[in-house]
């Protein structure tokens, strides 16, 4: 009996070892798994942080891009609009200019008119003043000759009759 005791007891000792390196190995195994699966999921947490965050500078950089484009095509409307705002009031004060000048022009122009016309009559009024002696002397000139020639007649008569 004391032999199969003590076989009894190592068989146990031997069954209860086993057991133990079981279910250590078992155990081992599960927190190895469970390491190995902690470690994945940190790994994913990690990878996520990761992408996210240069997603973050990318889509930060993008929108920068759409900024600066939206901005340069924005600017660029704004100077196409502002030239045309120039070319519409440089198109209208010329316009206004020109029909300012034109109403100076046609202002001289009667200006001119009127006074070449009133020079004109007073260049006409002295021709005739000076048509007017011209042929006041010349009728005096005339008569004096005539009043001649017939004092002369006169003179003539007289002395023919004095005869």
């Amino acid at each position: 009996f004391r032999g199969y005791t003590a076989r009894s007891i190592a068989t146990e000792h031997r069954a209860a070892v086993s057991i133990q390196k079981t279910w250590r190995g078992f155990t081992a195994h599960v927190d190895f798994y469970m390491t190995i699966i902690d470690i994945v999921t940190i790994q994913q947490v990690a990878r996520k942080y990761i992408e996210r965050r240069r997603m973050t500078r990318a889509v930060t950089g993008i929108t920068a891009l759409q900024a600066l484009y939206r901005g340069k095509t924005k600017k660029r409307q704004y100077e196409n609009f502002y030239q045309c705002i120039v070319n519409i009031q440089s198109t209208c004060r010329g316009l206004l200019l020109r029909r300012s000048l034109n109403f100076k022009r046609v202002a001289a122009m009667t200006i001119q008119r009127y006074t070449r016309g009133h020079l004109d009559r007073i260049d006409l009024t002295i021709e005739a003043y000076a048509a007017g002696e011209i042929q006041r002397t010349w009728r005096g000139f005339i008569e004096r000759v005539e009043l001649m020639y017939k004092l002369v007649l006169v003179v003539r008569m007289q002395s023919f009759v004095r005869r």
